[in-house]
């Protein structure tokens, strides 16, 4: 069960900015990980991240931060070649509704939501720069919203049903990837 949760632990912890990690959070008033964590001999066991109490401050061992930040660089460049591969070089769906026109609009669309997706890998976008799985729902979100502007008035992005679906497949299909790979990310998987 403890193989399970690590992965999860390690990538909700990667969520939060380097600083704020390395610094740990408060400590709650009865802390017992150290003397859980310890086997009989005192040797504290690798499976487990060891949470160094200093009083009044609850944060992660030197090996642990380590692991943890690397898993977050491993996931933000995983993030950055999966949007390198499947969104800037993507090719409109063998559907798509604006084939006569060079599949223009669902280019630009394409252009649009790589531009916007990448913003959020570089921390713009609402404190959660280092959460691949959010900013893949983010870009399939983007596809049905009606709030962007052209200058003048709000509208949508102009991707046709068949070019949506196709890349809204893609997406989902990779979020479901990256399940698989946060435990190696974080270095808790041989």
């Amino acid at each position: 069960a403890l193989g399970t949760l690590l992965p999860a632990a390690f990538y909700d912890l990667s969520r939060y900015g380097p600083s704020k990690t390395a610094a740990g959070t408060p400590a709650p008033p009865a802390l017992f990980f150290d003397a859980y964590n310890m086997p009989s001999d005192g040797t504290p066991s690798p499976a487990v991240p060891v949470i160094v109490q200093d009083g009044e401050q609850a944060s992660l061992g030197h090996e642990d931060l380590v692991l943890l930040l690397a898993g977050r660089e491993n996931g933000q460049a995983w993030l950055a070649r999966f949007l390198d591969r499947a969104v800037a070089t993507r090719s409109p769906a063998a559907g798509c509704a604006h084939a006569r026109d060079g599949s223009r609009p669902c280019r630009d669309s394409f252009f649009f939501l790589l531009l916007n997706t990448r913003r959020a890998v570089g921390g713009i976008a609402v404190g959660r720069d280092a959460d691949p799985l959010f900013t893949l729902t983010q870009a399939v979100d983007m596809l049905s919203r009606t709030d962007f502007t052209d200058g003048v008035r709000r509208c949508g992005l102009k991707i046709c049903a068949a070019c949506k679906e196709d890349l809204t497949e893609c997406v989902t299909k990779a979020r479901k990837h990256v399940w698989t790979l946060i435990p190696q990310w974080f270095g808790l998987e041989e």
